[in-house]
């Protein structure tokens, strides 16, 4: 006996159960609900089990908010067109440049070789006093080289490699 007629066979008394149980409650004599009387739990059962409207189920989606835990609005109405923040929002601080000594050139005028300036595709050979991106050069001195800019003074030296 092959596979494919082990299962047929298992599978017949399942069909003719489910076809037992098709016709039983299809029979089966349907219990008017009575009015007002019954016990308590019943007609709470019946009560909750009571089919309804979709209508209905559409007037309680607009009545409250589905999606809030409080089901009530947000304070604050939501406004794409308008571009205004909610009170006392304050926007993210962009994030902080991760700057780069590269390397030094000495001599009268000492110059620093600067990666990762934000909006500078690669490196950049800067003097003292010069501005580039919102930075400046404070000053080159013993291998340190001062940045400022962004409310912020980075000490830069050059990695050991």
């Amino acid at each position: 006996m092959n596979i494919g007629a082990a299962m047929r066979m298992a599978l017949w008394p399942l069909a003719l159960a489910g076809a037992a149980a098709l016709g039983r409650s299809a029979l089966a004599p349907v219990a008017a609900a009575r009015e007002g009387g019954g016990r308590r739990g019943e007609r709470d059962a019946r009560a909750a089990s009571s089919p309804y409207a979709a209508d209905s189920l559409a007037a309680r989606a607009e009545a409250g908010d589905l999606f809030r835990l409080g089901r009530a609005p947000s304070a604050v109405r939501y406004d794409p067109a308008s571009g205004a923040a909610p009170e006392g929002w304050t926007p993210p601080r962009p994030p902080r440049p991760a700057l780069r000594l590269t390397g030094l050139v000495g001599g009268a005028e000492p110059a620093a070789a600067i990666e990762g300036l934000p909006e500078v595709e690669g490196g950049r050979l800067l003097r003292v006093g010069e501005r580039l991106a919102g930075f400046r050069i404070v000053s080159i001195d013993g291998g340190r080289v001062r940045v400022a800019g962004q409310d912020t003074v980075w000490v830069l030296t050059l990695r050991q490699q």
